[in-house]
């Protein structure tokens, strides 16, 4: 299923690293803002779209 040993690329390292730094700048608003997009995106992929 996986390919063994197979590790990411530098460019994706870096990339993950500042997604994390990101998120750890984040004000408890933000993060909350963030987290009810990401559900809605989730439940959209679930669900369809709804209006």
């Amino acid at each position: 299923m996986f390919e063994k040993k197979k590790l990411a690329d530098e460019n994706a390292v870096k990339q993950y690293v500042e997604v994390l730094k990101n998120i750890d700048s984040l004000t408890e608003d933000e993060a909350k803002t963030v987290l009810k997009q990401v559900y809605m995106r989730l439940d959209i992929v679930e669900n369809g779209k709804r209006i």
